[in-house]
């Protein structure tokens, strides 16, 4: 066994844990991880297809480093939109909606800011 067939090796054990992870749960369409795995794994596999060359599977394998190629791309562009899009978001930051929460389930989010709907109405709302 050498090098070559190492790394191709590698790259089917990329494969098989993004398509596992994502049957199992552990991974979605939309993970970094499944991502790069995907990417990975032809990567690694056209490497080998250089010392021992069969041409259905570099077919396959430019394929489906191009699909993950767009995968990528979209996904980026999607989470970009998402994060300028949001109201009050200003040249580019992330949004408050797009970050982990702030407090759990059980929690009250920011106390100190909390106003009560009745002042507003009346006029004379205060910051507690």
């Amino acid at each position: 066994m050498n090098t070559a067939d190492l790394i191709g090796i590698f790259g089917v054990i990329c494969y098989q844990i993004a398509y596992a992870g994502m049957q199992l749960g552990f991974l979605q369409r939309e993970d970094r991880g499944y991502l790069i795995l995907n990417l990975l794994g032809p990567c690694c596999l056209l490497y080998s297809l250089i010392i021992h060359f069969n041409l259905a599977a570099a077919i396959s394998q430019v394929l489906w480093l191009v699909w993950s190629c767009i995968g990528i791309a979209k996904l980026n562009r999607t989470r970009r939109r998402a994060g300028l899009a949001a109201p009050g978001n200003c040249a580019g930051m992330p949004s408050l909606s797009a970050a982990a929460p702030l407090a759990g389930p059980q929690q009250e989010v920011l106390p100190a800011l909390r106003i009560e709907p009745d002042a507003v109405r009346r006029g004379d709302a205060e910051i507690r």
